[in-house]
């Protein structure tokens, strides 16, 4: 003899189930800005690290990444915010916004340095560059 399994008891077990399936990590956006220079982040994989730092392209100057080949994130994404300048002037400077993404689906914790420039392409070499960096961790 068959017998029917009323729907508060499928609902039951449902829940039960679900319950002990592992829950996938929601994707967050963290965002670092100059003050965080020299700190350190954990990145899981679906999330993004955006780096906010003040900029003035007017003067010849601008942020350039410093990435390995075979980095643990790469730019996703590189915009330039101006500010308005007061009463009509030019050169207030604004922000770069970099939006970094992992670059592999890893099973261990990773680490490395995020480093990046604030200097100007035209003169020769790095000095008087301006260097920002972040301890980046990428865990499973």
């Amino acid at each position: 003899m068959k017998k029917i399994w009323s729907s508060s008891v499928v609902l039951a077990l449902v829940s039960v189930l679900v319950g002990l399936w592992p829950a996938r990590a929601q994707a967050r956006e963290i965002v670092v800005t100059n003050a965080d220079n020299g700190h350190e982040v954990t990145l899981r994989r679906g999330d993004t690290l955006i780096v906010r730092v003040e900029s003035n392209p007017t003067t010849g100057s601008s942020w350039y990444t410093v990435l390995a080949p075979g980095s643990i994130v790469k730019v996703s994404r590189h915009l330039y915010n101006a500010r308005p300048c007061p009463g009509g002037a030019v050169g207030c400077g604004g922000v770069e916004e970099f939006r970094f993404t992992p670059t592999t689906n890893t099973t261990v914790q990773v680490a490395e340095w995020l480093r990046m420039l604030y200097l100007r392409p035209f003169e020769a070499g790095i000095e008087g560059a301006t260097l920002w960096q972040v301890h980046v961790n990428l865990v499973p």
